[in-house]
């Protein structure tokens, strides 16, 4: 049996487009999606138990808070392994799988004895490729917002036709084997909204495991579609998550922080030039305060 575990936040029908993919992929193992809902507090939840309520094929979990990608996402990995599920694809709702991306992330898998982590190649709907994976984690000049200047050495997924060993891939889909999933400490449940595949890559480069990417597995991901556009509240997230990262994970050289902290402010007064709305302040002292809670 292949799980798929597919995170709900509002959109109900980018869900419903999603799971409809699934259905028409041609994959001979048993499938069992499972949908969580992730405290979506409008119609989502109603709908999504109208549209599969006669289908064993897909279980429906609703959280009564947003708990967040990694927290959501370890609960249906746990769901997995309840029900006696070895592999399973955590997909974003908004995502769309091509008819045999399953079944070769499925077949790459099983094949790899040392995966804990395959992902597939990523198109957007106009069909362009995005750059999913990730050779080495990432570097200290990334963090101050200024290594962006020379991009993360990456593979060129259009030449590639093999499963290939990467750092990371993107967290909109992968596979994973599960009880190898379970070993590394799955999602990072501290995490909320981002920087979830540096900090799997990171696990990963640390155990006896390896992440590969597989592009002839194609899936398209309408960018945003699942959570909705940056706003105050994600920002936050974004400048937390990459503290937390940073202090946890990576350099927990004060100066570094304090240098991260002062790139974030710098480009926020910038940007807030031709966005006036924008309060460089209330972000930077919110995200401060939410990653010291941690």
């Amino acid at each position: 049996m292949l799980g798929i575990v597919i995170l709900n936040y509002k959109n109900w029908d980018v869900t419903k487009k999603c799971v409809d993919s699934i259905f028409k992929s041609k994959v001979d193992e048993e499938i069992q999606i499972i949908i969580i809902d992730n405290g979506s507090k409008n119609e989502s939840i109603f709908r999504l138990k109208e549209t599969y309520a006669n289908n064993n094929n897909v279980c429906l979990i609703g959280l009564d808070e947003n708990v967040g990608f990694a927290s959501a996402n370890n609960i249906g990995i746990r769901k997995c392994k309840k029900i006696g599920v070895r592999y399973a694809v955590l997909t974003n709702s908004d995502v769309i799988f091509k008819r045999d991306a399953l079944r070769l992330l499925y077949t790459c898998i099983k094949d790899k004895e040392d995966a804990v982590i395959i992902g597939p190649g990523v198109v957007s709907d106009k069909g362009d490729r995005m750059p999913s994976s990730m050779l080495f984690p990432v570097r200290l000049l990334d963090a101050f917002e200024v290594g962006r200047i020379k991009k993360q050495a990456r593979l060129d997924e259009d030449s590639i036709t093999e499963c290939t060993e990467v750092f990371s891939v993107s967290g909109c889909c992968f596979i994973v084997d599960i009880e190898k999933f379970l070993d590394i400490g799955a999602f990072d449940d501290r995490t909320f909204l981002y920087n979830e595949e540096n900090i799997l890559g990171i696990q990963v480069k640390n155990s006896p495991f390896h992440t590969y990417i597989y592009p002839k597995a194609e899936v398209i991901h309408l960018h945003g579609a699942s959570s909705g556009r940056r706003n105050t509240f994600t920002q936050i997230e974004y400048i937390k998550s990459n503290l937390y990262y940073w202090s946890e994970y990576r350099d927990k050289n004060p100066i570094v922080l304090i240098g991260i902290i002062l790139t974030y402010f710098l480009k926020m007064c910038i940007l807030k030039i031709s966005n006036p709305e924008l309060h460089p302040v209330e972000i930077l002292g919110g995200a401060i305060d939410e990653w010291r809670k941690l």
